[in-house]
């Protein structure tokens, strides 16, 4: 009797510090980290020094601090970059991940390549993701990358409602997962580094036409490679051009200050075809949103108009 009561007693505090719904999408803990404010090289010697790294693929490496680490666990890079130590990935496209995993359940992603210009001129930004299920996600890109299986996508309920889910170009039309999210939208914020994708320059003009709102900032280096800037700005949107001396290397879209799209992924032909990405949509997480559209507007007020 007595254990039985002790047993409904640690049920009951369970149920009170972690509500029954949280138990059930177990929830994922999610820390952005934006290169001009924290030092996204120094973050990732922080966590080989901390936790165990079980692979990286990087597209881009030419820190010696960083690349000095790769002789202890695998490291995947595409094969017109690729460093001593590393496996070389051979296809049409490029390796374009910058993501490493780590035994503990975490991973490494985001936009961010380990170059002295990405560390330390360009915007540039990178996410720490604690899950089991997102770490095995990556974890099977990894092995598709040295010859294994096409991996799953991934799509989990979060904690007050929200989802993420997770998708690996170009097995899961990263394309598709944008216009998907795009065909709702009444407020678009992004960051474009490079954009030539026919299908999402048509649905962004099509939802600004029908009154939705648009603010992009596009990187200027890249502008040759397109007109959609003056499309945009011709049907209503409000575009500006990145003043960074360096780059901004931005690969964002915030819809309806709700969902975050993120990633390696740049929305390109190249990319969603042929170049090996990783997109993350994440939706119901409003401070991690706001984080993101801090780094938006800075980049905004810094940018002027076309």
């Amino acid at each position: 009797m007595k254990w039985l009561l002790l047993a409904g007693y640690l049920i009951l505090l369970i149920l009170l510090f972690f509500p029954f719904g949280d138990l059930i999408t177990r929830d994922i803990h999610i820390q952005p980290f934006f290169c001009h404010e924290h030092n996204c090289s120094a973050t990732l010697i922080h966590l080989f020094e901390t936790y165990i790294p079980q692979g990286c693929a990087f597209y881009d490496v030419n820190l010696d601090e960083i690349s000095n680490y790769f002789d202890s666990f695998p490291v995947i890079m595409d094969r017109r970059t690729r460093l001593e130590h590393t496996q070389p990935f051979f296809s049409r496209g490029l390796m374009h991940h910058k993501f490493c995993f780590f035994e503990e359940d975490l991973v490494f992603t985001g936009g961010w390549n380990p170059t002295w210009r990405e560390t330390y001129l360009n915007d540039n930004y990178q996410l720490l993701l604690f899950h089991p299920d997102i770490r095995a996600a990556y974890e099977e890109e990894f092995i598709y990358l040295q010859g294994g299986p096409t991996p799953s996508s991934f799509s989990t309920r979060l904690a007050g409602g929200g989802r993420l889910s997770l998708y690996f170009c170009p097995h899961h039309s990263c394309e598709e997962q944008v216009l998907s999210v795009l065909e709702t939208a009444t407020s678009i914020d992004a960051l474009f580094f490079t954009f030539t994708s026919q299908p999402i320059a048509d649905a962004l003009a099509l939802r600004v036409e029908r009154g939705a709102t648009l603010r992009a900032v596009f990187e200027r280096r890249q502008l040759h490679l397109t007109e959609h800037h003056q499309r945009l700005a011709a049907v209503g949107g409000a575009i500006r051009l990145d003043q960074n001396p360096a780059t901004m290397h931005g690969k964002l879209f915030i819809v309806n200050n709700d969902t975050l799209i993120v990633g390696s992924y740049n929305p390109t032909a190249a990319g969603t075809q042929r170049n090996n990405e990783n997109l993350l949509i994440i939706s119901g997480r409003e401070e991690l949103v706001m984080l993101f559209y801090q780094e938006f507007k800075r980049i905004w007020e810094m940018s002027v108009y076309l």
